[in-house]
């Protein structure tokens, strides 16, 4: 059914129980799997990043490169985590780091690598917070370029 199916891995719990599920199909329908990890430049990951306490000089002063190399390094351990649950079950994935928004850059991969389902964990945010913070997920959904098998939390 499926020949190429594509899982978002973050490194949440959520994500690896879509993981678990996108390695189950893969092995049942013998597809390929491939998985995307994005360096997300509209969400900080450390401290540093968000705490209004910090100037603007100090902030200046932060090497944005290194920094995004090391968010980078993060984004592998996650993939390489994902690889191994999937050796583990006789598949071999195939990961890739990107650096964007992450529902852009999901789809922007599913598209290069034709995929023909996306595998996502879902934060299970309602009303006023989702509308707030926005769902990677949905603007995945919304997109309505590809399938997409959303696994609850």
């Amino acid at each position: 059914m499926f020949k190429k199916i594509l899982v978002a891995a973050d490194g949440s719990s959520r994500a690896e129980k879509a993981a678990s599920y996108a390695i189950g199909l893969a092995k049942s329908c013998d597809a390929e799997l491939h998985v995307v990890s994005v360096v997300d430049i509209g969400s900080p990951r450390t401290a540093m990043e968000i705490d209004p306490d910090y100037t603007e000089e100090i902030k200046e002063s932060i090497d944005v490169s290194k920094l995004e190399t090391e968010r980078k390094k993060v984004e592998n351990q996650i993939i390489d985590h994902v690889n191994k649950m999937a050796s583990a079950e006789g598949i071999q994935a195939t990961g890739s780091v990107r650096v964007g928004h992450p529902s852009e850059e999901i789809l922007k991969h599913a598209q290069e690598t034709d995929c023909d389902l996306i595998v996502m964990g879902s934060h299970g945010r309602r009303g006023l917070t989702a509308a707030v913070m926005g769902s990677v997920s949905t603007n995945v959904i919304h997109a309505g370029a590809f399938p997409v098998l959303m696994v609850p939390e």
